[in-house]
């Protein structure tokens, strides 16, 4: 009997109260990656979600504090988790091969890093979240490669170098999404990552 309470009650419950805090910065963050900081706007994302705005103050204060909730959503997923499951892999070069493969190739977190790139300069929010992944991303690729063997100041290079590729490559997909053209023929990008493993990957 109680267990059918229990879900009656739950059936009862509004749409607006089904929606958790998560729900919301998923929303936030799918509308800062596709318009910039501009996109957190309550009254529009209510409307998405088909609920009423009075129902985002349930949880939040105002959407400062829902543009970090979404920012650390990204950045838990892109960077933190990421580079957690990679770290499992325990010797370091089947690490940066796998780094190179997985990350480097995948196209929706490229488009979605060079996104929130451009809206650094919009919020001191976005700025700071991108300086921390970026941090988080170079400390675990200097971990790298010192456990490669390589001197600290080497190491330090070639993770600068690794974070610059991957900046670089898709944020010049971004302005030509086929990639470079020599005479006519194009660098297609399953080779050039094939370049890129070769060179970072001591």
């Amino acid at each position: 009997m109680a267990g059918a309470s229990n879900r009656s009650r739950r059936r009862g419950r509004t749409r607006a109260e089904r929606l958790s805090r998560a729900d919301w910065a998923e929303a936030a963050l799918t509308a800062l990656l596709r318009e910039g900081v501009s996109g957190i706007n309550v009254q529009r994302l209510a409307r998405g979600l088909k609920v009423a705005r009075a129902s985002f103050y349930w949880h939040f204060r105002d959407q400062d504090e829902l543009l970090q909730e979404a920012l650390a959503l990204w950045e838990r997923r892109a960077t933190l988790d990421y580079i957690a499951r990679l770290e499992r892999i325990a010797e370091p070069r089947a690490r940066l091969r796998t780094l190179v493969r997985e990350a480097f190739a995948h196209a929706g977190a490229g488009r979605d890093f060079v996104a929130l790139a451009a809206a650094v300069e919009q919020h001191p929010a976005v700025a700071e979240a991108m300086a921390r992944a970026l941090s988080a991303r170079f400390a675990f690729l200097c971990r790298t490669y010192r456990e490669i063997g390589l001197a600290a100041a080497e190491a330090r290079h070639r993770a600068a170098l690794a974070n610059e590729a991957y900046v670089g490559l898709w944020q010049s997909r971004r302005v030509l999404p086929e990639g470079f053209e020599a005479g006519g023929r194009p660098v297609g990008l399953a080779a050039h990552l094939r370049f890129l493993e070769r060179h970072l990957v001591p």
